[in-house]
């Protein structure tokens, strides 16, 4: 089930990002936007801890490649520019193995574990997406005056809601495999 939940939020991020308009935010002078989906991947990176807690490292890379293929399936049928569907395929690869290497090596209690595991997984996956997928290095969609902060945003929002993930978990599943 935790499995299928996982590749749901996968699904979920990828559709709200093709659905809805960009949640637009004025910051120090700067227009940021971030994709709706955003909300969603943050959410992927707590429910990937648990595949791995509840089911072992094996399946978390199963999960995770199967994730990949839904989120490129999805690209393709939203007709994604290439440089954006390229960008978070490779972001989501990178993160989502970073997330799992840090989990696998903190050990004790999951909310710990899961906080530790996203203050290295979503910088990489906002840097990546971001600056390949949306910088004038790829698409221009955000200017290179707004690329830093649009990262700190989006970095802010995963990590948010990890720790929002992480109390429960923190309470629910005190040790973790």
């Amino acid at each position: 089930m935790i499995v299928a939940l996982y590749i749901a939020a996968i699904a979920l991020a990828n559709v709200l990002t093709a659905q809805y308009a960009p949640l637009l935010l004025h910051i120090s002078g700067q227009l940021v936007a971030i994709p709706i989906g955003t909300f969603a991947i943050g959410l992927t990176f707590f429910l990937r801890d648990f595949v791995q807690a509840r089911h072992g490292l094996r399946t978390a890379y199963l999960a995770i490649g199967a994730a990949l293929a839904v989120n490129l399936g999805l690209s393709v049928h939203y007709h994604d520019l290439l440089a954006i569907t390229l960008a978070s395929a490779a972001a989501f690869a990178v993160s989502e193995t970073s997330d799992t290497l840090v989990y696998t090596a903190v050990d004790g209690r999951l909310g710990p574990r899961i906080i530790a595991s996203g203050l290295v997984s979503c910088p990489l996956d906002s840097t990546i997406f971001v600056v390949f997928g949306l910088s004038p290095l790829a698409t221009g969609i955000v200017p290179w005056s707004a690329v830093f902060l649009t990262i700190v945003v989006q970095v802010l929002v995963k990590i948010g809601l990890q720790v929002v993930a992480a109390v429960p978990a923190w309470r629910l599943a005190p040790e973790a495999t």
